[in-house]
């Protein structure tokens, strides 16, 4: 049974978003790890958190809009 594009998509953006996730958090814990001060680590664990969160929502909104984007030009053809 052949695979939709909107499953293909799907699986695709899924990927992408835990490939880029756990780079995210890897990396950043790797440059929290350089950090000695209780209150730095604080701070800019707190601020990963506060730049991950609109990537997250970003990939809700972009992903279910661009499947339907697909099925209008698909529908003019």
């Amino acid at each position: 049974m052949p695979i939709s594009h909107r499953t293909r998509y799907s699986l695709r953006a899924t990927l992408g978003y835990a490939v880029f996730a756990a780079l995210w958090i890897f990396l950043s814990d790797r440059v929290l790890a350089t950090f000695s001060d209780v209150t730095a680590i604080t701070h800019f664990s707190t601020l990963k958190g506060i730049f991950l969160h609109p990537g997250d929502r970003g990939h809700a909104v972009v992903h279910p809009s661009a499947c339907a984007g697909r099925r209008r030009r698909q529908s003019v053809r």
